[in-house]
């Protein structure tokens, strides 16, 4: 990078994006600013990035492993309230549209709480296993105000605003640690971590499946589960030699980021993905006990949680699945070229499971495949965007994504039970989330043919 390099550290050149894959500076660096360009097939070890990550550090499995148990239990209250939503709106006196907003909560205080992690660089200034413990407790003890039986509709709706807030210390935190020990094989490491977010939020669905009707121990088992998986990473977790240098807040680092052509089409991606992830995550539950009830006669909706609680775990295990698989495949094959390819058939799931709802097993098989591939590709975007961003800023770029992304989820989670109330059957609800995967795919084939791409997984793009 030579001269131009040491130019945009100076805040006196720009550099153009072509054949070299360099991110475009565009206007010069504000004085004081100085950033590490990407490499653009290469780590710092020369080797490809992508494969096995043999040539990472030593010692990165077991941190990847401990990374991996503190996400699993980490993420419990995500959908605990999900889960228990029946329950909830029996005692709070509300309904399908109006119980809504006890996950829309979850995400916007996701929101906020990524966007002031961003704000003051929280995944840079500090140790991010000290961001992650306090982000788990704190979400513990939010989810916790769930119990009392005083809190009411309004109480609730802030206890869910503030676990959200706190899990924005905890999945940020997660990919910005393994960052530090991953190159090679990072889309590999990050998809682990989100296959493992996944079985985590599946938890509550879980310990409803084995038998816990009474909510309260729900409750209580995801709350006990997040503060082992903070406690667990705060004291085990070590930093890898691949760290980022930490740096003090500037303002001028979000605009620097997000005029990168590169890092705004893996965003955009990650727009299409997320406006149907979080849809299904939260509504399937729903639509499985409607199934059940009213399509299969299976029983009342009294007796059929628990059936339908295995179906939205089965769900849940298949992402897993996808997550681990996607990452291999992402870091040999290319990442934008997965990434569209998942878009492609989980975007088909959403048309076909509403239709397929007269035949079980076609549900059944719809529910393995859409559970697989909707967020096999989720971490491939987090690396993407890590692969191209200002790598020094790197988990300021990474909070920005997410804040972002789940911002747009509110929308989905809210529109579905709107659509509900408005007559339209789980026929067809479902269906409405093709739309963002179908797009995502139009800003990964466009990343595909930018410059852009020899920066990702080795040059694979």
């Amino acid at each position: 990078m030579g001269q131009e390099l040491i130019d945009a550290k100076a805040g006196t050149g720009n550099l153009e994006a072509g054949q070299s894959g360099e991110c475009l500076l565009s206007p010069p660096l504000p004085p004081g600013i100085e950033l590490e360009l990407p490499a653009k097939a290469k780590g710092a070890g020369g080797g490809h990035v992508g494969g096995d990550g043999e040539g990472d550090p030593k010692g990165r499995w077991t941190q990847l492993t401990v990374l991996m148990a503190g996400m699993l239990m980490g993420m419990a209250t995500w959908f605990s309230a999900a889960a228990v939503l029946p329950r909830l709106k029996d005692a709070y006196g509300i309904g399908e549209t109006t119980g809504a907003f006890l996950t829309i909560a979850v995400q916007i205080g996701f929101v906020v709480g990524s966007f002031l992690s961003a704000l003051f660089n929280l995944p840079d200034v500090l140790p991010v296993r000290l961001v992650f413990a306090m982000g788990a407790c704190g979400a513990a003890a939010a989810n916790g105000a769930l119990l009392h039986d005083d809190l009411g509709f309004e109480g609730a709706v802030v206890s869910r605003a503030l676990t959200g807030m706190f899990l924005a210390g905890v999945y940020p935190s997660a990919m910005k640690a393994s960052s530090t020990w991953f190159r090679q094989g990072r889309g590999f490491a990050m998809g682990v971590l989100v296959g493992m977010l996944t079985l985590g939020s599946g938890i509550p669905f879980l310990l409803k499946a084995l038998g816990a009707n009474d909510h309260k121990v729900v409750l209580w088992g995801t709350s006990a589960a997040t503060v082992f998986g903070g406690i667990f990473v705060g004291v085990l977790f070590k930093s890898g030699p691949l760290a980022t240098k930490s740096v003090k807040f500037d303002i001028r680092v979000l605009p620097l980021i997000l005029k990168d052509k590169s890092t705004l089409l893996g965003i955009g991606g990650y727009f299409g993905h997320m406006w149907e992830l979080y849809g299904l995550w939260t509504w399937y539950n729903d639509f499985a006990e409607d199934l059940l009830v009213n399509v299969h006669n299976k029983g009342t909706e009294e007796d059929v949680p628990s059936s339908a609680a295995w179906l939205t775990t089965t769900l849940m295990v298949a992402g897993f699945a996808g997550c681990v698989v996607g990452g291999r495949v992402a870091d040999k094959w290319g990442r934008t070229r997965w990434a569209a390819l998942c878009m492609v058939i989980s975007g088909t799931c959403s048309l076909a499971i509403g239709p397929a709802r007269p035949h079980l097993p076609l549900v059944v098989l719809l529910t393995i495949i859409w559970g697989a591939f909707v967020v096999a590709d989720s971490a491939q975007f987090s690396a993407i965007v890590s692969e191209v961003c200002y790598q020094d800023y790197m988990g300021t770029a990474l909070t920005v994504q997410i804040a972002s992304g789940f911002s747009l989820t509110i929308l989905t989670i809210f529109l579905i039970p709107y659509l509900m109330d408005q007559g339209v059957t789980y026929r067809w609800a479902l269906s409405i989330l093709s739309v963002g995967p179908f797009l995502g795919v139009v800003a990964m084939v466009a990343l595909l043919k930018s410059d852009g791409h020899l920066k990702i997984a080795g040059g694979r793009g």
